[in-house]
Protein backbone atom coordinates (compact mmCIF):
# COMPACT_ATOMS: atom_id res chain seq x y z
CA UNK A 1 0.00 0.00 0.00
CA UNK A 2 0.89 3.63 -0.82
CA UNK A 3 1.04 6.55 1.13
CA UNK A 4 0.54 9.18 -1.33
CA UNK A 5 -2.72 8.80 -3.44
CA UNK A 6 -4.29 5.79 -3.46
CA UNK A 7 -4.26 3.52 -6.71
CA UNK A 8 -7.30 3.38 -8.53
CA UNK A 9 -8.26 0.13 -10.32
CA UNK A 10 -11.40 1.17 -12.03
CA UNK A 11 -14.15 3.58 -11.57
CA UNK A 12 -17.47 4.49 -12.71
CA UNK A 13 -19.87 7.64 -12.32
CA UNK A 14 -20.80 6.49 -8.87
CA UNK A 15 -17.83 4.08 -7.57
CA UNK A 16 -14.00 3.83 -7.91
CA UNK A 17 -11.87 0.63 -6.85
CA UNK A 18 -9.57 1.93 -5.18
CA UNK A 19 -6.57 0.16 -2.79
CA UNK A 20 -7.36 -0.08 0.94
CA UNK A 21 -5.37 1.48 4.38
CA UNK A 22 -4.81 0.65 7.33
CA UNK A 23 -6.87 3.66 8.35
CA UNK A 24 -9.57 1.83 6.85
CA UNK A 25 -9.95 -0.47 9.41
CA UNK A 26 -11.76 1.60 12.02
CA UNK A 27 -14.98 2.62 9.28
CA UNK A 28 -14.59 -0.68 8.38
CA UNK A 29 -14.87 -2.24 12.35
CA UNK A 30 -17.89 0.40 12.88
CA UNK A 31 -19.64 -1.19 10.24
CA UNK A 32 -19.04 -4.36 10.94
CA UNK A 33 -21.07 -4.44 14.30
CA UNK A 34 -24.22 -3.69 11.86
CA UNK A 35 -26.83 -6.43 12.76
CA UNK A 36 -27.70 -7.14 9.01
CA UNK A 37 -23.84 -7.00 8.42
CA UNK A 38 -23.33 -9.99 10.90
CA UNK A 39 -26.39 -11.96 9.71
CA UNK A 40 -25.37 -11.41 6.39
CA UNK A 41 -21.52 -12.93 7.02
CA UNK A 42 -21.54 -16.39 8.17
CA UNK A 43 -17.20 -16.17 9.57
CA UNK A 44 -15.87 -15.44 13.23
CA UNK A 45 -17.41 -12.33 13.97
CA UNK A 46 -14.37 -10.16 15.39
CA UNK A 47 -15.51 -7.70 18.54
CA UNK A 48 -12.47 -5.77 19.06
CA UNK A 49 -10.24 -3.15 16.91
CA UNK A 50 -7.64 -4.94 17.53
CA UNK A 51 -8.72 -8.13 16.05
CA UNK A 52 -10.48 -6.37 13.47
CA UNK A 53 -7.05 -4.49 12.15
CA UNK A 54 -5.40 -7.83 12.15
CA UNK A 55 -8.06 -9.69 9.82
CA UNK A 56 -8.08 -6.66 7.85
CA UNK A 57 -4.11 -6.33 7.29
CA UNK A 58 -4.57 -9.89 6.08
CA UNK A 59 -6.39 -8.98 3.48
CA UNK A 60 -3.07 -7.52 1.56
CA UNK A 61 -1.31 -11.13 2.15
CA UNK A 62 -2.09 -12.81 -0.99
CA UNK A 63 -4.73 -14.99 0.73
CA UNK A 64 -7.23 -13.35 -1.89
CA UNK A 65 -6.63 -12.87 -5.67
CA UNK A 66 -8.20 -9.12 -5.35
CA UNK A 67 -9.57 -7.25 -2.66
CA UNK A 68 -10.23 -3.27 -2.57
CA UNK A 69 -12.16 -0.82 -1.12
CA UNK A 70 -15.11 1.01 -2.33
CA UNK A 71 -14.69 5.08 -2.67
CA UNK A 72 -17.56 7.43 -4.05
CA UNK A 73 -16.85 9.45 -6.35
CA UNK A 74 -18.87 12.58 -4.89
CA UNK A 75 -17.43 12.64 -1.69
CA UNK A 76 -14.71 10.92 -1.89
CA UNK A 77 -15.46 8.30 1.36
CA UNK A 78 -14.81 4.81 1.38
CA UNK A 79 -18.38 3.30 1.65
CA UNK A 80 -17.26 -0.25 1.42
CA UNK A 81 -14.97 -3.13 0.46
CA UNK A 82 -14.63 -5.73 -2.39
CA UNK A 83 -13.43 -9.07 -2.33
CA UNK A 84 -12.44 -11.95 -4.83
CA UNK A 85 -11.07 -15.09 -3.50
CA UNK A 86 -8.36 -17.26 -5.01
CA UNK A 87 -9.95 -20.46 -6.68
CA UNK A 88 -12.39 -20.69 -7.24
CA UNK A 89 -13.43 -17.07 -7.94
CA UNK A 90 -16.27 -15.65 -5.78
CA UNK A 91 -16.73 -12.03 -5.92
CA UNK A 92 -18.56 -10.26 -2.19
CA UNK A 93 -19.18 -7.20 -1.69
CA UNK A 94 -20.14 -4.96 1.77
CA UNK A 95 -21.67 -1.85 1.54
CA UNK A 96 -21.39 0.18 4.34
CA UNK A 97 -25.34 0.58 6.71
CA UNK A 98 -25.25 4.14 5.70
CA UNK A 99 -24.35 4.19 2.26
CA UNK A 100 -26.96 0.88 1.09
CA UNK A 101 -30.35 1.42 -0.99
CA UNK A 102 -28.69 4.39 -3.10
CA UNK A 103 -27.97 2.45 -6.14
CA UNK A 104 -23.78 2.34 -5.04
CA UNK A 105 -24.17 -1.67 -4.14
CA UNK A 106 -24.79 -2.58 -8.31
CA UNK A 107 -22.33 0.05 -9.36
CA UNK A 108 -19.59 -1.22 -7.26
CA UNK A 109 -20.44 -4.98 -7.89
CA UNK A 110 -20.87 -4.45 -11.44
CA UNK A 111 -17.93 -2.36 -11.58
CA UNK A 112 -16.05 -4.97 -9.99
CA UNK A 113 -16.97 -7.71 -12.03
CA UNK A 114 -16.42 -6.39 -14.94
CA UNK A 115 -12.38 -5.06 -13.68
CA UNK A 116 -12.29 -8.71 -12.89
CA UNK A 117 -13.16 -10.23 -15.78
CA UNK A 118 -11.73 -8.39 -18.11
CA UNK A 119 -8.20 -6.71 -16.50
CA UNK A 120 -7.79 -9.90 -14.20
CA UNK A 121 -8.72 -11.98 -17.06
CA UNK A 122 -11.01 -13.99 -14.94
CA UNK A 123 -13.31 -16.73 -16.95
CA UNK A 124 -15.73 -17.80 -14.74
CA UNK A 125 -16.67 -15.31 -11.11
CA UNK A 126 -19.60 -16.68 -8.91
CA UNK A 127 -21.29 -14.83 -5.62
CA UNK A 128 -23.42 -15.73 -3.43
CA UNK A 129 -26.52 -14.80 -1.65
CA UNK A 130 -28.43 -15.78 1.42
CA UNK A 131 -32.03 -16.88 0.72
CA UNK A 132 -33.93 -14.81 2.36
CA UNK A 133 -31.77 -11.53 0.81
CA UNK A 134 -34.02 -10.38 -2.13
CA UNK A 135 -31.75 -7.44 -2.34
CA UNK A 136 -28.37 -8.86 -3.03
CA UNK A 137 -30.27 -11.80 -5.04
CA UNK A 138 -31.79 -8.53 -7.51
CA UNK A 139 -28.47 -6.97 -7.73
CA UNK A 140 -26.72 -10.23 -8.55
CA UNK A 141 -29.43 -10.48 -11.41
CA UNK A 142 -29.10 -6.41 -12.53
CA UNK A 143 -24.84 -7.14 -12.71
CA UNK A 144 -25.59 -9.92 -15.08
CA UNK A 145 -24.93 -13.28 -12.72
CA UNK A 146 -27.22 -16.24 -13.08
CA UNK A 147 -28.79 -18.80 -10.61
CA UNK A 148 -26.18 -22.08 -9.95
CA UNK A 149 -27.81 -24.29 -7.91
CA UNK A 150 -24.99 -26.95 -8.12
CA UNK A 151 -23.04 -24.74 -5.55
CA UNK A 152 -25.79 -23.73 -3.38
CA UNK A 153 -24.98 -25.07 0.13
CA UNK A 154 -27.08 -24.99 3.61
CA UNK A 155 -25.50 -24.68 6.71
CA UNK A 156 -25.88 -22.62 10.09
CA UNK A 157 -25.27 -19.45 11.21
CA UNK A 158 -22.13 -19.25 13.83
CA UNK A 159 -23.70 -16.24 15.29
CA UNK A 160 -27.58 -17.25 15.50
CA UNK A 161 -27.98 -20.77 14.75
CA UNK A 162 -30.54 -20.08 12.61
CA UNK A 163 -30.14 -22.30 9.33
CA UNK A 164 -30.26 -21.13 6.12
CA UNK A 165 -29.21 -21.59 2.19
CA UNK A 166 -26.61 -19.67 0.28
CA UNK A 167 -27.65 -19.48 -3.57
CA UNK A 168 -24.84 -19.79 -5.43
CA UNK A 169 -24.56 -17.64 -8.95
CA UNK A 170 -22.38 -17.37 -11.55
CA UNK A 171 -21.36 -14.56 -13.80
CA UNK A 172 -19.73 -15.72 -17.63
CA UNK A 173 -18.28 -12.97 -19.27
CA UNK A 174 -19.96 -12.48 -22.69
CA UNK A 175 -17.24 -13.51 -24.87
CA UNK A 176 -16.78 -17.15 -22.81
CA UNK A 177 -20.05 -17.85 -23.75
CA UNK A 178 -20.95 -20.26 -26.61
Amino acid sequence: MSKGKREVYAENQLVRLVETRKKDAQAAFENWQDPDTIKGFNGRHVRSIQQYRAKFEDWDSGKWFFYCAVQEVATGEIVGCISVSNEPHDLAIWLFAPHRGRGLGVAAFSLATNYVTEALDVERLYAGAMEDNLRAQAMLKKCGYIPHPVGNFTTTHYETGEEFTELDHIYIPPWQLP
